[in-house]
């Protein structure tokens, strides 16, 4: 039991760390998060399934791409000019912003994924407690039906003897 409570506290966590990826613009450490990313993207409602899963994550994804390409197009067009530095910025910037949210795409999946994985592993050590309670009580059931017998048959003696 003390293991399953440290399952379910470590499914929390996770599950606490999820919703601060969903819904906060950055992390704990100050890194931008999906929804950090989404927003940057031009995409103001994060949208995800029953399980926590990203619906949109494609379309911002897309939405990021477009930025890169577009930044590209911009700093090909200028690359002569004076003042490039901003298209250059610009470029990497999208570029940058392309990266991260790929990166925090995987961490949130990675955390689903362990919030998923822990429950199961819930759900397979109850199943293995159960089993071995199951186990318990019939090897209980079946010594009590043998001393039951047993008793029968000494009785049985008994009476044989005493005739």
């Amino acid at each position: 039991l003390v293991y399953i409570k440290l399952l379910q506290q470590e499914v929390q966590i996770a599950e606490k760390h999820a919703k601060r990826l969903r819904t906060n613009a950055h992390d704990e450490n100050g890194n931008l998060t999906i929804n950090g990313y989404a927003y940057r993207a031009g995409i103001k409602n994060l949208q995800f399934d029953a399980q926590g899963n990203l619906d949109n994550g494609r379309q911002i994804e897309q939405a990021l791409l477009k930025r890169v390409n577009n930044a590209v197009s911009a700093y090909n067009k200028h690359r002569n000019d004076e003042d490039n530095g901003r298209y250059e910025y610009n470029l990497n910037q999208a570029k940058s912003d392309y990266d991260g949210f790929l990166k925090a795409m995987k961490e949130y999946e990675e955390t689903i994924s362990k919030v998923e994985d822990t429950k199961d592993e819930i759900q397979e050590y109850k199943e293995k407690i159960q089993d071995a309670t199951d186990a318990i009580v019939d090897a209980i059931q079946e010594g009590v039906e043998d001393m039951v017998k047993a008793m029968d048959n000494q009785r049985e003696f008994d009476k044989l003897a005493l005739d």
